[in-house]
């Protein structure tokens, strides 16, 4: 699906192209991972060691159990990932390291107990499994927006592969120095990876005390002090036409604008790279924004009773919209 909608009235001048169509639009929608970061440490692309990390098994558990995607035979009869992209990213990431990712996505139903599906608003997914290596212990894997998850995390492999709890300055820590600065800066998208243990004490216990896992609201008691196994960085790609389309419609006077689900960071480099907006553009203020501070700076929206009975929503502060909507 492509849209592209022409606004009326004083954004008559302006494309934007929607987050739905993005990835396929002006990306190639062909996910890759470029980095990953675990035990403290970053890793590109990869690495001949992999097998060899503490975390590996966990790295590789934590994408194949808590995912949607599936493996199948192309026309010349070799097993591609198919379904969700980000997804296949991380499972073609994961066969090219050698993990056996076909045997364990063909035995992943026996083993499933629980499955949170992601959504826009919870911006994470999470799986619980009881482990075939261990039927007596129970296992959550959580994945999702790294500012997300983190608020569930409590603790990590150090570099010796040592679980220590970590403290919101260390969680600080990793969304600036690692998710910001060195992966969403280039562009890549991030997914981190995270997992609870459970004995079946544990569990049975836990279930009881939240109305047996009957809602989505009660299996969420899964995700709670998580373990971070890692952090995933994918680059979808530009297609390849897109910088010339954008100068194109720039110097017909059309403002290109990019609505995205991206983490903030990453949306600013695709952006930059993409043509859309300059250097000198990006850090002034309301060139780029999020929901949530695009809410807070405008008031967000006032409930007025109408004659006709009609419920009528206003923006709070018409001002700041017109200059955001100047700016945007």
């Amino acid at each position: 699906r492509r849209r592209h909608t022409r606004l009326q009235g004083d954004w008559s001048s302006d494309v934007c192209s929607s987050d739905l169509d993005k990835s396929g639009t002006l990306t190639k929608n062909q996910m890759t991972v470029r980095e990953f970061y675990t035990m403290e440490q970053v890793f590109n692309d990869k690495p001949t060691n992999f097998k060899s990390l503490h975390t590996a098994s966990l790295l590789h558990e934590g994408v194949l159990y808590n995912c949607s995607a599936r493996i199948e035979l192309d026309d010349q009869g070799r097993q591609v990932p198919a379904g969700n992209v980000t997804e296949q990213g991380l499972i073609r990431f994961l066969m090219d390291l050698g993990v056996p990712c076909q045997r364990i996505l063909k035995d992943k139903p026996d083993h499933i107990l629980h499955l949170i599906p992601f959504n826009s608003s919870r911006k994470r997914a999470a799986t619980c499994i009881r482990h075939p290596e261990n039927p007596r212990l129970i296992r959550a894997f959580c994945k999702g927006a790294p500012e997300i998850v983190l608020q569930y995390v409590n603790k990590m492999f150090d570099r010796n592969g040592q679980v220590v709890f970590i403290d919101e300055s260390k969680k600080e820590e990793i969304k600036k120095k690692i998710v910001a600065d060195t992966f969403a800066c280039k562009a890549y998208r991030t997914l981190l990876i995270a997992y609870a243990d459970y004995t079946e004490e544990e569990y049975l216990r836990l279930k009881a005390q939240h109305n047996n896992f009957e809602k989505e609201a009660d299996r969420e008691s899964l995700e709670k002090n998580l373990t971070l196994i890692g952090i995933y960085a994918l680059q979808d790609p530009l297609r390849d036409e897109v910088v010339r389309s954008v100068r194109i419609c720039h110097n017909a006077g059309i403002n290109v604008r990019m609505v995205t689900g991206d983490n903030i960071d990453t949306a600013k480099a695709i952006a930059l790279e993409a043509g859309i907006v300059t250097k000198e553009q990006i850090n002034r203020k309301y060139t780029c924004m999020d929901g949530k501070t695009f809410r807070e700076a405008c008031g967000g929206l006032k409930k007025i009773d109408t004659e006709s009975g009609l419920l009528k929503e206003e923006i709070v502060d018409q001002k700041v919209f017109r200059e955001i909507a100047a700016n945007l």
